[in-house]
């Protein structure tokens, strides 16, 4: 999860040769030990990773030229992959550019839980957003979801009475649900997440120890095909939070965001623990995330027939009465 890369320590001066180049002093150590970089290898495999998920996923024609929705969260994931988007637009990456048209979506939780909005929170990421050349378009979570003959007190819903793992879900199926809609009446049929490795591979494992195993290949996929007209693309998914946290670094990116962790909570959800988990194996075996998520990659559904619409949201324990 990416609460943990705010902290990411100043990397200590290093004597090692860059692994990749062979010729430039590394300045970032990822594993440990195993892999060591300088800062220009670094930013270039990291523009690699992304730009590599579109070719291996056969989706590069597909968004080539096209508007794009991105749906970004106040984290610096969400940095990493505005700037990328825009590093790309420009040919910043000695490769031909990366041609879309960028809509930055925003879902503000903010008054979700205590009923009150934070303007200084829209402004801010608007001010960033704009900085890379961008339109931001910011909308409540709530709006339009519940017909408008109908109420539904959020903040009493997401109460304390709300488990954690229910809380997230329901969240995340508002949030998909919001950006979805958003997407379907402008026209656009690609929305971009920000769902790192760390985030992906959690969700695998949390899936199918609660039985959605069935759906899972979509929900941690590079490609989510569940609604209709629209897809959801993963692009951060071959870069860990850590990789991230420096990517951000080196290209002085922490300023532009100010942090405010949405719906944040001091309970562990299972996909929190997992997450946990995960990275602490990461650290001993660091090849943890990437196995995990290239198991993902293994996984089909055997029919989207039996996936769920995002219309139709279906967690009896969270049913509103």
């Amino acid at each position: 999860m990416l609460h943990n890369e705010y902290r990411v320590k100043e990397t200590k001066t290093m004597t090692a040769v860059c692994n990749k180049c062979r010729k430039e002093t590394a300045m970032i150590n990822l594993e440990a030990t195993t892999q060591v970089l300088c800062v220009a290898c670094f930013d270039a495999n990291c523009c690699h990773k992304f730009r590599s998920q579109f070719g291996k996923h056969n989706m590069r024609s597909a968004v080539e030229g096209q508007s794009v929705i991105i749906g970004i969260r106040d984290d610096l994931a969400s940095l990493a992959l505005l700037h990328l988007i825009k590093h790309s637009l420009l040919g910043g990456m000695r490769r031909r550019k990366f041609t879309v048209n960028p809509i930055v979506v925003f879902i503000d939780e903010s008054d979700m839980k205590t009923g009150a909005t934070n303007a200084d929170r829209i402004n801010k990421l608007k001010e960033t957003v704009t900085s890379f050349g961008f339109a931001f378009i910011p909308i409540h979570l709530d709006s339009g979801i519940i017909p408008s003959h109908e109420t539904v007190n959020f903040p009493k819903l997401l109460g304390k009475n709300l488990e954690e793992n229910h809380r997230e879900e329901l969240l995340l199926i508002l949030r998909t649900k919001q950006l979805v809609m958003v997407s379907r009446d402008m026209g656009i049929s690609i929305i971009f997440l920000s769902d790192a490795m760390n985030r992906v591979a959690a969700t695998l494992l949390t899936d199918m120890a609660t039985g959605r195993g069935l759906s899972v290949s979509e929900s941690v996929g590079f490609t989510d095909t569940r609604y209709e007209s629209v897809t959801l693309l993963r692009p951060l998914r071959g870069l860990t939070s850590k990789e991230i946290a420096f990517y951000c670094r080196i290209h002085k990116l922490y300023n532009l965001f100010r942090i405010y962790p949405q719906g944040a909570s001091t309970a562990m959800s299972l996909n929190r623990l997992t997450e946990t988990f995960l990275e602490d194996l990461q650290r001993q075996f660091p090849s943890t995330l990437s196995t995990v998520t290239r198991t993902g990659d293994k996984l089909t559904s055997p029919s989207m027939a039996v996936t769920r619409p995002v219309d139709e949201p279906t967690t009896p324990s969270m049913a509103v009465t």
